[in-house]
Formats: C-alpha cells, structure tokens, sequence
C-alpha cells in the first residue's frame, strides 16, 4: 500500500553530511558552498580523504580556516577504500540525521530543508519511517532515475521505492535508524545495495523534488572504468541479492556471482559459504557461464585484483582536523 501526504512544518534538527572523498580536491569547495545555501538548519560536514594523491589536503584545511559551519575533516595517508571510509565517517557523525553527498556532487538550495519537512509529516509512532528521499540530476539536468518525478509526495517500502525509480537518489536517514550499521570491508569499493538489503521491507517517504546536481563526466568515476575491479566487493554484494527471496533467480545474477568471485578469489569456498548453494538447473547453467566469463576476462581483458592492495591498508589509521566551530563536546 502507498501512503501519501501533502508537506508541512518548519523544523531546526540537526543533519550531518557524509562526504568520501579520493582525488577530487578541487570540487570540494563547490560541495562546501551548496552546504551554506541549506537555510536556516544545523549542519556539520564531515570529509574523509581517501588517500588522494592531489591537492585534497590543503583545499579542505582552507576550508576549516574559513567554515562557518562544524567541519571534521578525516585524512588517511594511502588509500583504504570507500567502505572503510564511510564506516569512519559514520562513526564521526553525531547529529540526528545523516546524509551521503559525494565530492562530485552537489545541493539543490533549501534541498536538506525538504528533506527534512518531509520526514518529520511522514514519520510518526504508528507509521514508522527509515528516511524521506530525493530526486539527483546531472550537470546537463537530466533526472538520474528513469520515469520522471512523482506528482506528489509518497510513502512506501525501500522495495517499492527502489522499483519505482531505480537508479541514484538521495536519502536522508534518522542516524538512530541506521545504529549498528557497518559497510563490509572486503575490498576498495562495495556497492551499498550490500547494506540496504537489511532495509527493503522499511518505510521511505519520497519527496518530488531535484535535491542533488551529479557530476557524471569525471575519469576517476567507478562506472566509468574499463577493467575488472573491486571484485570482492562485488562478489558479496550480489551474494546479499542471492539470499533474498526470489521467485526465479536470474541465471545472469548467479553467474556475475560466481564470475566476480574467480576475480576476487573467493572461489570456490569462500563464495559457497556466503550463500545457500542448491543444485539445481538454473544453478549449474549461472556457474557454467560464470566460469566462461571468468576465463574470458582473464584472456582479454584486464583484471585488477584490488583486494589484495586493499588488504595491505588495514593497519592505516586516519589523522583528524577540526574547523573552530566544531564543539568537541556535543552528541
């Protein structure tokens, strides 16, 4: 069932914004002056960088010479992978909200401020709610997910949500929702779908509304690579998708399993234990055509396998920095 409701109420909580961040210095301050066109509510921006190798280091220490608003900035000395990175700035973040907004994006003026209005007239005892939601663009205005906006605000379950606009959007969670939360350290780069798995049958109120511009034409973009990468990462987060319920299970799913396992060297044990492996006829054809692909990859293509640099990293410790509006005594 869909739940819908008109907006209302002006609200002052707080919001923390998430920000992973490898070799994208320059755009940093883009991201830092969306955040000072967000009203009236109250920010803190939190920047982990991820072992970049430009000049992220000193931008983001003008930065915290200049901010009007807390910033923490978090620096790694090497790279340690986005997973690592977003648990450290979960771990860093103490306001009641908490959103995710990459270096090569950017807000919408007063987007936070309808994020929140929303969840606050959705969210009630009776109708719980995860986080309310937005709609991304790209530089050229394009929506990020198929479809077009809603006609109105909406409330429904992360699986409806998810199947109505598939693609990138912006969500805003009460932090006290996500508790626990820890993204899989197991390589560079690990979708997040591996997380929201655990929330699919959670209420999300979507609000029709662009709140985000994505920068989509950068080189370093992960889509935008040419190799086999972040195998282990993706091995274990197509593993999460293999352990839903699924009325038939696409040959194509469990055979991109089975292939980014080879990768990521996980095969054979280590894959047949992260699912429930029945032998059955679908089964076998996606591990036939997994192995084929992985052959395939092996000859033609090239396989970077970054699971092994990433596993060098994890005695890396992060070096933290302040802007003189922090209050190291709050949260």
């Amino acid at each position: 069932m869909v739940t819908r409701f008109s907006s209302v109420s002006p609200i002052t909580p707080s919001i923390s914004v998430l920000t992973p961040s490898w070799n994208r210095g320059y755009l940093l301050p883009l991201l830092y002056r969306s955040l000072l066109s967000q009203g009236s509510i109250n920010l803190e921006w939190i920047v982990v960088n991820d072992g970049s190798e430009d000049d992220t280091d000193d931008v983001m220490k003008r930065i915290l010479e200049e901010a009007t608003i807390p910033v923490v900035y978090a620096r790694y000395e090497r790279r340690v992978g986005k997973a690592r990175s977003d648990n450290l700035l979960l771990d860093l973040s103490r306001a009641d909200f908490i959103v995710w907004c990459d270096s090569d994006d950017c807000f919408i003026p007063n987007a936070l401020v309808k994020l929140l209005e929303l969840y606050y007239n959705s969210n009630s005892d009776s109708f719980p709610v995860l986080a309310s939601a937005g709609f991304n663009v790209d530089l050229d205005g394009w929506l990020q997910t198929p479809g077009g906006l809603p006609s109105a605000a909406y409330s429904a379950s992360l699986t409806t949500v998810a199947h109505n606009h598939p693609g990138d959007m912006t969500f805003l969670f009460r932090r006290s929702n996500l508790r626990g939360l820890r993204f899989p350290e197991v390589d560079y780069v690990i979708s997040e779908s591996v997380l929201w798995s655990n929330y699919y049958r959670e209420q999300v109120a979507v609000a029709p509304h662009i709140v985000k511009v994505m920068n989509r034409s950068l080189p370093n973009r992960i889509s935008n690579n040419t190799c086999i990468q972040y195998s282990r990462g993706m091995a274990i987060a197509i593993s999460q998708d293999l352990v839903r319920p699924h009325a038939i299970l696409p040959v194509k799913l469990y055979a991109s399993f089975i292939r980014y396992s080879v990768h990521g060297d996980m095969f054979p044990f280590s894959c047949f234990k992260s699912i429930p492996f029945k032998f059955k006829p679908r089964y076998f054809s996606g591990l036939i055509l997994g192995l084929l692909l992985s052959m395939y990859d092996s000859i033609f293509k090239v396989v970077d396998k970054t699971h092994v640099s990433f596993d060098s990293s994890r005695s890396l410790e992060p070096s933290l920095f302040f802007s003189s509006h922090y209050n190291r005594n709050y949260g």
